[in-house]
Formats: C-alpha cells, sequence, structure tokens
C-alpha cells in the first residue's frame, strides 16, 4: 500500500505468509545540486545563512570534483539511512491489520524504515531540492539552512557544550534530514523556543536547554528521542482507513466463534470517519516487540 505526503511517500508492507511484523518504508526523494565558484574558477565564495546578528556573511569554496562529489553522496545517503533506518518500531494499539497464521490470529506492529534517495539536480519529482557549496578548508564555519547545505555537514562537530563542559557533537547531515521528515527542533513550542508568528526557532535555546535536550539528534547532539517517530506515526494512522479488519471494539469481538482454516471474520462495523477521528496513538518503542496475539 502506498500513501504520497508533501514530504515523502510512505510504502506499508503486510506479513507475508508468516508470524511478523509490518515494515512502514518513509521514501524520500532528494536532489542535490552542486554550488561551484563563479565562472569555473577553482576556488571563489559563497554567502551563507550565519547567526543571526550577522546576517551571514561570504565563506570560501572550492570546485566539487567529481570524486567528491560521489563521496559526500554517499557517505550522506548511507549514515542518513543508518540513523533514522529501523531506529523505531510502533505498537499496534488495537486489531489493525489482523492476520491469520495457523488457525491464530495476529495483529502486527510497524518497523519503520526510511529510504533515503539521492539524486543530481533539481527535478520537480523530488521532495526536497538542496543546493551544497563544497568549503575551503580555510573555513571551520558555514551557517546551512533548509536549502542550502555545506560539505562539512557530514562531519562530526562540536555544536555545543554541556554543564560538565563536555563537547556535544552532531553530524548535521542526520539532523537536517529530521527537519525534512518533519520534525522540528527539540525544544520548538516550549516556553523556550516559542513557534508563533514572528518567533525565532533557530534560537539558541531552541536546540537545547538542559544535557538531555542538547545530546538529542534535533538538538545539538544525536540521540533518538521517541517523538522523533512522529513521520512515521502520522503515515500509518493514514493507512488506517484502507485496514481490512479495524476496530474500536475489543479484540475478541473481531475474531469469529471458531477459529480454524477456511475461519471468516467479523465484518467491521465503524465508520471510516468515525474511526480515524478516534484512532488511538501507535506508541513509539525503541525495541522491536512480537506480533501481538489476538486469540
Amino acid at each position: 500500500m502506498k500513501k504520497v505526503f508533501p514530504r515523502f511517500d510512505a510504502f506499508l508492507d503486510l506479513p507475508k505468509g508468516k508470524v511478523d511484523n509490518m515494515e512502514l518504508t518513509l521514501v524520500l526523494r532528494m536532489g542535490m545540486r552542486q554550488i561551484n565558484p563563479a565562472a569555473d574558477a577553482a576556488d571563489g565564495t559563497y554567502h551563507d545563512y550565519g547567526p543571526h546578528s550577522t546576517k551571514g556573511r561570504d565563506r570560501k569554496i572550492i570546485k566539487w570534483t567529481d570524486g567528491a562529489w560521489s563521496a559526500y553522496k554517499r557517505k550522506f545517503e548511507r549514515e542518513v539511512q543508518n540513523f533514522w533506518s529501523n531506529t523505531f518500531f510502533l505498537l499496534n494499539p488495537s486489531d489493525y491489520f489482523a492476520f491469520e497464521n495457523k488457525g491464530k490470529l495476529y495483529a502486527p506492529h510497524t518497523v519503520c524504515r526510511l529510504d533515503l534517495q539521492i539524486n543530481d539536480g533539481q527535478a520537480a519529482s523530488n521532495h526536497h531540492n538542496i543546493e551544497v557549496v563544497r568549503l575551503h578548508s580555510s573555513e571551520s564555519f558555514f551557517g546551512s539552512h533548509s536549502k542550502l547545505y555545506d560539505s562539512n555537514d557530514i562531519k562530526s562537530t562540536t555544536k555545543a557544550w554541556d554543564s560538565n563542559s563536555d563537547p556535544v557533537k552532531q553530524k548535521a547531515h542526520v539532523h537536517e534530514v529530521g527537519h525534512l521528515l518533519g520534525l522540528g527542533h527539540v525544544n520548538e513550542g516550549t516556553a523556550a523556543c516559542p513557534d508563533g508568528p514572528g518567533d525565532d526557532t533557530n534560537a539558541t535555546a531552541c536546540y537545547g536547554v538542559t544535557d538531555t535536550e542538547l545530546n538529542s539528534v534535533m538538538g545539538s547532539g544525536m540521540k533518538p528521542r521517541l517523538s522523533n517517530a512522529s513521520p512515521w506515526q502520522s503515515a500509518i494512522r493514514s493507512f488506517c482507513s484502507a485496514a481490512k479488519y479495524k476496530s474500536l471494539r475489543t479484540a475478541a469481538s473481531l475474531v469469529a466463534p471458531a477459529m480454524g482454516p477456511g475461519a471468516t471474520f467479523v465484518t467491521d462495523v465503524v465508520t471510516p470517519s468515525l474511526f480515524l477521528a478516534t484512532s488511538p496513538t501507535w506508541e513509539a518503542r525503541f525495541a522491536e516487540p512480537k506480533p501481538q496475539a489476538l486469540n
């Protein structure tokens, strides 16, 4: 099954012939375009986003080579998928997508996967199109934003310091793809980081105040939080109305009185609108649970 969203496409694969969980894969197509020095020069400058106090500045850049560009894309794609794919598992809150195996009924949980597909250019079919500069070795900082990255984003760099004066390091490309999936900064929407009209959600406090917040991947560090599973939670809810067996009743009420080969299931009587309006939360976990037996 497939659902199309502005930020990604979602594919839900149901268990086939065995007791297993579902797989929910978010496919994110990203177009990347090189930013090179003007007039095909070996080096030059490019204006970054920068701190708000300086409103950005010109940074030294160098020309991309074929080898450097290929290596950057490979590492970007590999590390993003390694971080975000298979990190979260969603607990089935009811009897959605129930299936029968050897006379027993099961409700599968959900394995969350990410398939990042990087291609050259700015095709309209991409979910996101990004420009990338290659920094000169004399540059240690470049103010990136949601549409402009730099070659150092794939390196682990110190973004903050915790309460023990230890560095909090982050690989910015992993953080930025979190934004592309729809995640905000760790403190976004709190008193420390209001997200109303005119508010600055890139303020320092938005990246974390406590050590736990600072170390979050959507803060200044590299640790995932269960709340980061929200893109997959939103996607799985969109599939629920298409579930063959969807019920707000108890699991037992879904099963015909006599289970066994050829058994039938009670027809769902909940209207799609009511079902979706009252759909319970697909709770996120870091460890994969086994499919739940319903009888």
